[in-house]
């Protein structure tokens, strides 16, 4: 099963509550990835200054999840292929400079950063991923995705596959 999990941090973190104020007083803070990997939740994100994997149940050990999209029309095959990506991207930097760049892009519509896989936050990760493989629809400035943005895609993807 593959899912998009939204959180925050159980512990109060500066960093996450700037990006909750940030998006308008959101209760999360993060995205993530859940899949297994050889028959164990795991969850691969972007955080604490790289992508990594951390077993599901140590990373709830420390995280809230406010909300969560499972993508069930997956094949074992491309589900697999996701979390390969995934796995790929592992020790890949944080995009600590993206975030300099999203809020110039917010506040002044800026673009200092071309689109590139050298580092992510957090959202950027999930959407990269995702988007190999259209599980989502392509966004202007893709590197500048927030997690409030990619929390609306999901909601409208849920949306029409419910219709």
């Amino acid at each position: 099963m593959l899912r998009v999990i939204f959180s925050r941090p159980k512990k109060f973190k500066l960093f996450s509550w700037m990006i909750m104020k940030w998006q308008g007083n959101t209760d999360y803070s993060h995205a993530s990835i859940f899949t297994q990997v050889e028959d164990k939740n795991v969850i691969i994100e972007s955080s604490y200054g790289k992508v990594h994997l951390t077993d599901y149940d140590e990373w709830l050990d420390i995280n809230i999840e406010t909300e969560s999209f499972t993508k069930r029309s997956l094949t074992k095959e491309t589900q697999s292929e996701i979390t390969f990506e995934a796995l790929s991207h592992i020790d890949k930097p944080y995009g600590f400079a993206t975030v300099v760049g999203i809020v110039l892009y917010d506040m002044f519509g800026w673009t200092v950063f071309d689109d590139n896989t050298k580092s992510f936050t957090c959202s950027e990760f999930v959407y990269h991923v995702l988007r190999k493989y259209n599980l989502v629809p392509e966004v202007p400035e893709p590197e500048y995705i927030k997690p409030i943005q990619l929390l609306e895609l999901m909601k409208s993807i849920a949306k029409q596959e419910e219709e």
